[in-house]
């Protein structure tokens, strides 16, 4: 969306609403950008929490640079999960 666009909307929400029920919109805007906002944190902590269960499985098999390569995780990363393991 170009700022053309986001300048449109802005003017089109203020005069549907009055002061009061613009308040209203825009904490509730808020409340969902800050509920989207959880939503992605949680979905990259299940992400790296899955990645990481990954890495330890493939510790049985494979080296750690190997598991670096395959799990996307930083080689510091996997070292930590080894001595963790260990």
């Amino acid at each position: 969306m170009g700022d053309a666009a986001i300048f449109k909307a802005i003017e089109v929400v203020a005069r549907m609403f009055d002061e009061e029920e613009r308040l209203i919109y825009e904490v509730r805007m808020q409340a969902i950008a800050d509920v989207d906002s959880k939503i992605a944190s949680a979905l990259q902590a299940g992400e790296q929490q899955a990645q990481e269960r990954i890495a330890l499985n493939l510790l049985d098999v494979l080296d750690i640079d190997m598991v670096a390569q395959k799990t996307g995780l930083s080689l510091e990363q996997v070292q930590l999960l080894q001595r963790k393991k260990s």
